[in-house]
């Protein structure tokens, strides 16, 4: 089984509770944020 490790920040905004991942995630493809998250979403969600 292979580990994989990455950096998050977590914190809140106006309580509500937000985690940045700041390091360690997969490399995307996509020329557009649009496109890097449909990528992240087909491959990793």
């Amino acid at each position: 089984m292979a580990k994989k490790s990455f950096f998050c920040i977590d914190g809140h905004t106006c309580g509500n509770p937000v985690r940045l991942v700041a390091g360690g995630g997969p490399l995307l493809q996509g020329a557009t944020m649009m496109e890097r998250r449909a990528h992240f979403l087909a491959e990793y969600d």
